[in-house]
Order: structure tokens, then C-alpha cells, then sequence
């Protein structure tokens, strides 16, 4: 078991750095890469992202996810071990090439965004956002879902949330902020 959590431990840790050095990378793109530097990253993050993906939901990853997840392990590394089960489980349905896809798309649109932006001409960055909604369209079929597609995509950021909890929730919010709001709108502005 110790043994296991170990293998486990250091394969999560490769997948860390390939993510890490992608992050590092989108980051550059947004802060030091020259011009005209777009479309080679776009290409280098997407290797990383697939790379990262592939190594995450290799067999041997679940492998070990299956052993550990009965293993009664202690609180820190059971917890651990059902958060990556959980994330192994979503991961392992989408596929690599879509991984790689949207890193792609969204990387060239980054440059088209920023171009588009500085022109203000949406149509440079348009056939962009077409593309990444219909990847991910595909992402969400790929995942499933029960109510409402973006369901699937919300998921990654809060689990088992539903769309039209959040809808609700913003519905009530509604209800007691815009009274508040109103009546700000109707106060004096301070004097500087």
C-alpha cells in the first residue's frame, strides 16, 4: 500500500510539472513572447496539455487508484486518493485529441483576442470563439451530463453544481441586490 501510494505520488507529480510548464507557457504568451509567436505555442502548450492528459489517465494510474481506493488509508492520502479518483474517472472519458485540440484553438485565440481587441474588430477573434464553443460542446457530450450540457463543463469547478442551481441562486440574489442597487443609484454622489 505504501508502496502503491508512492508510484502513485510520483506519476501525479510528472503530470503536475507537464501542466506546470504549460501554465508557464500560456503565461508567457500573455506576457513576454515576441509577435508572431503564437501559433508555435499554441502547438508546444497543446503537447504539453496531451502529454499531461495521457499520463493522467494511463491504465496504470487507475490501477493504482483501485488499490488505494479500498486500501483504508488515513485521512490526508484517503482524501487524496478520492479527489484523484474522481478527477481520473471525469478525465479518462474525454479524449486525448480533444485535449490537445482545445489547447490548440485556444492558444491562437489568444492572439487573435489581443489583435481583434487593439482593432476593435470582433471578426478577427470570432472563428475563434466559434471553434473552442463547439470543442467544447464536444467536451461536455464526451463527459455527460444529466440536466443541462454546460453541466458537464461546470463540473471541473464545482462539482456536482447544476446549472440550474446556480440559476436559482442568481434568481434570488437578484430579488435582494437590485433593491439595494436602486436605491444607490438614487443617492447623492459624495463629495471628493
Amino acid at each position: 500500500m505504501v508502496s502503491d501510494f508512492r508510484e502513485l505520488s510520483g506519476l501525479l507529480g510528472i503530470v503536475d510539472d507537464l501542466r506546470r510548464a504549460a501554465d508557464l507557457l500560456e503565461w508567457d504568451q500573455e506576457t513576454y513572447m515576441p509577435k508572431g509567436a503564437a501559433e508555435p505555442r499554441a502547438r508546444q502548450v497543446a503537447t504539453l496539455r496531451r502529454l499531461a492528459h495521457e499520463r493522467f489517465t494511463d491504465g496504470r494510474v487507475g490501477t493504482l487508484l483501485d488499490r488505494l481506493g479500498g486500501a483504508g488509508l488515513d485521512d490526508p492520502r484517503a482524501d487524496l486518493v478520492a479527489v484523484v479518483q474522481r478527477d481520473y474517472a471525469r478525465a479518462s472519458r474525454i479524449p486525448a485529441r480533444l485535449v490537445q485540440d482545445l489547447a490548440v484553438v485556444s492558444g491562437r485565440a489568444k492572439e487573435a483576442w489581443r489583435a481583434g481587441r487593439a482593432a476593435n474588430d470582433f471578426a478577427r477573434f470570432g472563428p475563434h470563439l466559434a471553434r473552442i464553443i463547439e470543442l467544447n460542446i464536444q467536451k461536455a457530450e464526451a463527459l455527460g451530463y444529466r440536466e443541462c450540457r454546460y453541466d458537464a463543463l461546470m463540473d471541473g469547478y464545482e462539482p456536482d453544481a447544476r446549472t440550474s442551481e446556480v440559476r436559482a441562486l442568481f434568481a434570488s440574489l437578484r430579488t435582494e441586490l437590485v433593491p439595494i442597487v436602486q436605491a444607490i443609484a438614487q443617492c447623492e454622489a459624495p463629495e471628493a
